[in-house]
């Protein structure tokens, strides 16, 4: 199929580009980097070219002239003025109308082979948010300036934004392009602070535009991708509203908690178990809120649709995996680094599910065994290793158990040299001191400690709380250990016996007078040394 045939079944065949080459008048933010023209100009200029300015600009007669240069219209009134001005105003607006030549070639070759491809164009200066509303696809600068810094960055960051927003269920496909060497650096700041979905966004420098194969890759792979995308973006819209509106009905609920009721959950269950407030507070939201979140019909229609995507369209990276699909995973199966200042009890100082890492003994500190400060934690672990808490959770909170039960792990950092493949026992990604890891857990090797040594050491900094997981991934581990410490061993059974038979039939084995293909009882097999015996066949 052609890349035409292609973006009219994908129903890709309006596009819209976007370059503040495309405007007629600059922005004094297009001369933000023209000190030295400005001073030029303000040192040339005469009685007759000042009068001119300020009948084209009256109100400016007030400002200082390094104000007026921040103005727009101080600006636009010398462009319109150019000729008349002449070289004065030359000058000035040099390197500008270089430059905006250069980026007007640029978008004159992104619209010949746009059309190329049958698609109809619209071209639109850095005022583009009604057009945006009824397109397929947008090109646009990365840049919408031009002296290519940090504001023309964010301009052209914040127009798509505004003008995507209005569309969020059903966004354009988005190319972005410029001729700064910036642009794979600040690709997905871009995309994440537009709010695109990633198939739905590529880039391409402006110098590639007629690059034979170039344009024709990106605008194949967003083609190829438009359908899933549009169903990622209702998706994702519907999530946007659909929470914000769980959220809502979440804490109207929780309001009408009264004081006396929340005193009688006290009483009658939290100081029983041990569990503070707060933290039970934070647990029962978590636990409505997605309730309210499954009732959005729009979050589990549009979820419905995603059955549809095809994996085989989509191949995953085996080779190089994605860091922002290892991220969400460590989401999910960590708590947020902030909840651990919640704990489970206020008497005892960890839960079930934190992850301890223990740290490298003060080179400078000689250890002294009887010292409270210096004593060495008692179990021993490595730096690359860490604990996992298994204690249960009722347990924890009571202080019913004289000690902490707690299963090592190993610390791999999330790369291909390190993953390794074949353990169940592992948390595939979890971030540790700004880290992004991997646990392999060692299911044979279990430690415990007490609650003295276990305090002492949070208290000294021997020991640190670095992740709490979920829990149902803190479950998974605990049953897993727990099945593995319960295995029985048993005898061997004795394998089954039974008598056989056996009748051969071997062509020329005896002598000839036997004959060829003769039947043979076993014993003369046997004397003949065909066959060996050792008593009765197993099963």
């Amino acid at each position: 199929m052609s890349l035409r045939d292609l973006l009219v079944q994908r129903e890709v065949t309006r596009a819209l580009i976007v370059d503040d080459a495309l405007d007629t008048v600059p922005l004094a933010a297009d001369l933000d980097n023209y000190a030295d023209e400005w001073s030029t100009f303000a040192a040339d200029l005469n009685d007759h070219q000042r009068e001119l300015i300020n009948r084209a600009w009256p109100d400016g007669k007030g400002f200082r002239f390094t104000e007026k240069i921040v103005q727009n219209e101080y600006v636009a009134a010398i462009w319109r003025l150019r000729d008349e001005l002449g070289e004065v105003a030359k000058a000035l607006f040099a390197r500008y109308v270089a430059n905006h030549a250069n980026d007007l070639a640029h978008v004159d070759v992104a619209h010949r082979r746009l059309k190329e491809f049958g698609l109809k164009c619209t071209l639109r200066g850095r005022s583009f948010s009604t057009e945006a509303q009824a397109t397929d696809l947008i090109v646009i600068d990365l840049y919408l300036g031009g002296a290519q810094n940090q504001q023309a960055f964010n301009l052209s960051k914040e127009l798509l934004r505004e003008a995507v927003a209005k569309r969020a269920a059903n966004p354009p496909l988005v190319l972005l392009i410029s001729r700064s060497s910036y642009l794979e650096a600040n690709r997905d700041e871009f995309r994440d602070s537009v709010g695109l979905t990633d198939s739905g966004f590529r880039i391409l420098p402006k110098q590639d535009l007629d690059v034979p194969g170039r344009l024709e890759r990106q605008l194949e792979r967003l083609a190829t991708n438009a359908e899933e995308t549009r169903k990622l973006a209702r998706f994702f819209h519907s999530l946007e509203t659909g929470i914000a509106q769980a959220a809502a009905r979440t804490v109207k609920g929780m309001r009408r908690l009264k004081l006396s009721d929340i005193a009688q959950v006290q009483q009658l269950l939290l100081e029983f178990e041990g569990e503070p407030t707060g933290s039970y507070l934070v647990d029962v939201f978590d636990r409505v809120l997605q309730h309210e979140i499954e009732a959005e019909k729009g979050i589990i229609n549009s979820a419905l649709e995603l059955n549809g995507i095809k994996s085989i369209n989509h191949p995953p990276p085996y080779v190089a995996g994605s860091p922002e699909l290892q991220d969400l995973v460590q989401r999910i199966l960590s708590q947020n680094p902030e909840r651990l200042r919640l704990k489970s009890s206020p008497e005892w100082p960890v839960s079930f599910g934190d992850i301890l890492r223990v740290a490298a003994p003060a080179v400078d500190v000689p250890v002294d065994k009887e010292s409270e400060r210096t004593k060495p934690f008692p179990v021993e672990v490595g730096l690359n290793e860490v604990l996992l808490v298994l204690t249960p959770a009722c347990d924890l909170q009571r202080g019913a158990a004289p000690r902490v039960l707690l299963l090592v792990g190993d610390v791999h950092p999330v790369d291909r040299t390190a993953w390794k493949y074949g353990s169940d026992s592992r948390t595939p990604a979890i971030m540790l001191d700004g880290q992004l890891s991997w646990i392999a857990w060692r299911m044979k090797h279990i430690d415990t400690v007490s609650w003295h040594d276990l305090r002492l050491a949070l208290a000294h900094g021997t020991v640190r709380i670095v992740a709490r997981l979920r829990e149902a991934p803190a479950l998974e581990i605990q049953q897993r250990l727990l099945s593995g410490l319960g295995r029985v061993g048993l005898i061997a059974p004795l394998p089954a016996t039974f008598p056989v038979s056996i009748e051969a039939y071997v062509p020329n084995a005896l002598t000839h007078s036997e004959g060829a293909g003769s039947r043979l009882s076993l014993a003369k097999m046997v004397s003949a040394g065909l066959v060996q015996t050792k008593g009765l066949a197993a099963l």
